[in-house]
């Protein structure tokens, strides 16, 4: 995803990803490699991925932000703060164990992610807008408590 600064460009990118999965869900061809509806966002500081992130959420997309800045790093005061707790579970307790763990801990994730979206379903009477807005809402940085909060219970879940 190199230069995609453009949230319409992603969204794109996003979408046909999504065709394709739903293809080989209708199809016996399992060989393409497309295993997951995700899209990690990696490059240097100040590049404007958080800006991008922010765009896309704005257009609708569920976007969740995981920062694993280590503390005392050179950038760990940067946007968004570092999820202290995703650190902990994911580098600093489990530097040696790899595979099925991190795989356990992505299905918790997602597993939450369902559980808490659907709860916003039935709080706005099914108005996606109003849900991924809410989501939105708790995942930035000015909902850094609720973030928080959602990472604590997927490490209790494990």
């Amino acid at each position: 995803m190199a230069g995609v600064t453009n949230p319409l460009c992603l969204q794109t990118y996003l979408a046909v990803n999504n065709a394709r999965i739903r293809h080989q869900q209708h199809t016996d061809d399992v060989s393409k490699g497309y295993p997951g509806k995700f899209c990690s966002i990696v490059k240097s500081a100040g590049t404007g991925k958080s800006r991008l992130v922010h765009e896309l959420g704005e257009h609708g997309v569920v976007v969740l932000y995981m920062n694993f800045k280590e503390r005392g790093s050179i950038e760990s005061d940067s946007y968004p703060p570092c999820d202290e707790v995703l650190l902990d579970m994911l580098v600093l307790e489990r530097r040696r164990e790899e595979g099925p763990q991190v795989a356990a801990f992505l299905a918790a994730i997602f597993l939450q992610m369902v559980t808490t979206l659907t709860q916003m379903a039935i709080r706005y009477n099914g108005d996606h807008s109003q849900m991924i807005k809410e989501w939105q809402a708790c995942m930035r940085s000015s909902g850094r408590s609720s973030r928080r909060l959602f990472f604590m219970v997927v490490k209790v879940s494990l």
